[in-house]
């Protein structure tokens, strides 16, 4: 069994805030139709995400002619 260290817990902690405040800094930048659309993109792999996996690939044609 793993635990994390208070020490641990506080690193993460820290570093969480400072990607959170990167990103909110980030999409501030960006304009209202590149934000709705990274809102819809993260949409999507959600969806991807909730997929059932898949264990065969399917087969591709060979690009060779």
């Amino acid at each position: 069994m793993l635990a994390i260290t208070d020490a641990g817990r506080s690193a993460l902690a820290q570093d969480l805030a400072q990607r959170e405040a990167w990103l909110a800094g980030a999409m501030e930048a960006l304009t209202e139709t590149e934000q709705q659309v990274l809102v819809l993109a993260g949409r999507l792999m959600n969806q991807l995400a909730d997929m059932p996996a898949v264990t065969a690939r399917p087969e591709r044609p060979s690009s060779e002619a």
